[in-house]
């Protein structure tokens, strides 16, 4: 609430991930679990890969069904109910502004310091349910968690109303392009 800017040229942006479009196909209701690439991580997805449920990824390391491997985008999908991920932004903007409750699971020591402030960050925002693992399963955590879409967090009304978009990609264009001409 009272960070100042590093640099006189800094600008704040709404979230920089374009809008997420809706796959069309039909799929059975479930839960997206976005599987990070970052080396040591794969004991966070165990869990939420073995649920007793239909269970979507981007891993296809685990010998999942093809008509489970589906890219992030899929986040939007309508019979996406959940999302479990780790507290990376671009994941919980886009759970966010597609209105499927983000499941992030505690900061392990592995994991990049980042996430530790992210999931702060989420918190106290109320952008993401944070699961602790060494209180309950995430089967028993996951009753807590509402499921199917909602309505965004508060914020990205917010966001709305003060860039006048939440599409921080065309914001920024936008501004490069102004900038641009109105130079010399």
């Amino acid at each position: 609430e009272t960070s100042q800017p590093l640099f006189e040229t800094e600008r704040e942006t709404p979230p920089l991930i374009p809008l997420p479009e809706v796959p069309a196909e039909n799929l059975e209701r479930g839960m997206y679990v976005s599987v990070s690439g970052i080396p040591g991580l794969s004991p966070l997805y165990e869990e939420a890969l073995r649920l007793p449920q239909t269970v979507f990824t981007n891993d296809r390391s685990r010998g999942l069904s093809e008509d489970c491997i589906h890219p992030p985008r899929y986040i939007a999908h309508p019979s996406v109910d959940r999302v479990f991920a780790r507290a990376a932004w671009n994941t919980i903007w886009l759970a966010n502004l597609s209105g499927t409750p983000l499941v992030c699971p505690d900061h392990i020591l592995e994991d990049h310091p980042e996430i530790l402030f992210n999931l702060k960050s989420v918190s106290k925002m109320n952008l993401a349910y944070v699961w602790d693992s060494q209180k309950k399963s995430l089967e028993e955590f996951l009753t807590e968690v509402p499921c199917g879409k909602q309505k965004p967090p508060k914020v990205y009304e917010e966001i709305r109303k003060r860039f006048g978009t939440l599409d921080g990609l065309d914001y920024c264009v936008n501004i490069i392009v102004e900038d641009f001409f109105h130079v010399g």
